[in-house]
């Protein structure tokens, strides 16, 4: 499963302290792209998943993802994996997309 990231801009705040913590998006265009459920899937804690700003990325891409209309279907697939792991008894890691 990918979740289809909207094509939000990339929300860029400010690094240097005193610029005001506005943001931009630095000249950075954003084209749709999908996010991998394995991001979504804890690499070394069984049981956890995580969406939103919580996933890893470079400072570009958590720039774009974390927004609201990014992380609701991120927390919507982990929510159906966990809820399907949890039925059969598996981990989420073990559940494949098709499944649920």
């Amino acid at each position: 499963m990918d979740c289809n990231a909207l094509s939000f801009v990339v929300d860029v705040h400010s690094l240097v302290k005193g610029e005001g913590g506005g943001y931009g998006n630095n000249g950075v265009k954003m084209k749709p792209y999908q996010i991998p459920l394995r991001s979504l899937i804890a690499k070394d804690v069984h049981n956890l998943m995580m969406a939103g700003r919580c996933i890893s990325g470079d400072f570009y891409a958590h720039a774009s993802y974390r927004v609201t209309g990014n992380a609701v279907p991120m927390g919507e697939a982990a929510g159906k994996i966990a809820a399907k792991a949890a039925l059969k008894m598996r981990l989420p890691k073990e559940i494949k997309w098709n499944e649920v």
